[in-house]
């Protein structure tokens, strides 16, 4: 019966009766049997070699948090990720971290359908290739998770928006949402706040990071629908870095800070157009929240 309960009911049981040893001189030997059931809470892997070695070794491990963070992007030609994937008891993870794993897109897909991620609240996903069919999958087993975040790079700028909407089942469940590097544009915006930033969502924490290219700048008209979403004074922590916010923009996001009422954590890169004046009126408008990078 002890075998069946969760890892922390393990570990506590077994903490407990280790304690119970020492003071009484009870035997504890298959205590430690059941301590051995136990692996280590995290497995960080750098790269496919690495993975590789992992395989040959594992056993099913009950782990709380996977960290595949590799140092370079590679082909995971043997699909050797979701053959790891597949070895650990994903049941019991609750944070997933895929950067860089070159994962076949058909493969992570049968893997997310077919076993359970029922713990799964954490999951980043960094440099793809994301596909609509990996974000439906996501959508379909990811039932508890509470944070995603996202940053694209090996996807046509096209596939954003279908991308959203193959996940848009889980807005109203996310409390943290990261779209980064994803090239949004403003006729993008209003279909981020339909999905996401809704009346029932519960988001707190929004990031849209992009990056210097022209194609990634949300740019006025973006930021005047974000500023109209229905959640948006719900937010606590805004990342608006490297989104081509002209002076303009700044402006109308100081003059809306009735909608921002809840901001504690406010992101603006610097820019050749930022100068003084824009500083002291975003410092004005939101003090100490504002952290300009």
């Amino acid at each position: 019966m002890i075998v069946q309960k969760t890892k922390n009911c393990l570990k506590c049981f077994w903490l407990f009766s280790r304690t119970r040893e020492e003071e009484d001189g009870v035997d504890g030997s298959y205590y430690v049997a059941l301590k051995d059931l136990v692996d280590d809470e995290e497995l960080v892997l750098r790269s496919v070699a690495e993975a590789r070695v992992e395989l040959a070794n594992c056993r099913n491990k009950m782990l709380r948090k996977v960290n595949l963070d590799f140092d370079s992007y590679q082909e995971d030609e043997e699909d050797i990720i979701p053959k790891l994937l597949a070895t650990l008891d994903t049941g019991s993870i609750e944070k997933l971290r895929l950067r860089a794993t070159g994962v076949k897109p058909q493969s992570l897909s049968a893997l997310l359908l077919s076993t359970s991620w029922s713990s799964l609240i954490t999951l980043e996903w960094a440099w793809g290739p994301l596909t609509i069919p990996v974000c439906r999958a996501i959508a379909d087993s990811c039932q508890s998770l509470r944070s995603l975040s996202i940053r694209f790079g090996l996807e046509p700028l096209e596939q954003i928006i279908p991308c959203l909407t193959a996940l848009s089942p889980l807005g109203n469940q996310l409390q943290e949402l990261a779209l980064l590097g994803c090239g949004l544009q403003p006729k993008h915006i209003p279909q981020l706040v339909m999905h996401f930033l809704g009346p029932r969502s519960k988001l707190t924490r929004l990031s849209l990071a992009g990056c210097q290219e022209q194609e990634n700048y949300i740019l006025q008209a973006g930021l005047k629908h974000l500023l109209q979403a229905p959640r948006l004074p719900f937010i606590t922590h805004l990342n608006l870095e490297a989104c081509g916010l002209t002076l303009d923009a700044l402006t109308l996001l100081c003059t809306n800070k009735s909608r921002l009422k809840r901001l504690s954590t406010l992101l603006i890169l610097r820019c050749n157009l930022f100068d003084s004046s824009a500083r002291s009126k975003l410092e004005r408008a939101f003090g100490s929240a504002v952290v300009i990078v």
